[in-house]
């Protein structure tokens, strides 16, 4: 027989919350879980790779401007005496910074061509059978 029961919400954000107040309802033998909780590994995953990310992106963006940031704060982050690279080997161009972005935008259209067809295939009545 069924061994769950699922409850759609209309905000997914209130999902531990009403599995708290049903838990509060329920019989003791019943477990409410709300969704974030049966996919917890899930989610974990999702935040260290979205900090790593965030890290990683402030490091590539810090290359470029590391020149401006010593001028203006009138330092040195890598000193010569210290360090043999005494400055970060980067050269920005407007041409390679306009091409990676019609690059990328042209990826991401292509990326939604897909599944914005096979969506306009299903029926609607279909699709809202199984929900």
């Amino acid at each position: 027989g069924p061994t769950g029961l699922r409850v759609q919400t209309r905000n997914m954000n209130d999902a531990p919350q009403i599995a708290q107040d049903l838990q509060r309802v329920l019989p003791p033998e019943l477990v409410a879980q709300p969704w974030t909780e049966q996919n917890r590994t899930w989610f974990e995953a999702v935040v260290i790779e979205k900090r790593m990310m965030f890290i990683i992106l402030t490091m590539i963006v810090a290359v470029p401007i590391v020149s401006f940031l010593e001028a203006v704060l009138h330092t040195q982050f890598l000193p010569r005496s210290v360090y043999l690279i005494h400055t970060m080997p980067s050269d920005p161009r407007f041409s390679d910074i306009a091409t990676i972005t019609v690059a990328s935008l042209v990826l991401s259209l292509l990326a939604t061509l897909y599944p914005s067809w096979s969506a306009s295939r299903v029926q609607p009545a279909q699709a809202l059978r199984y929900e």
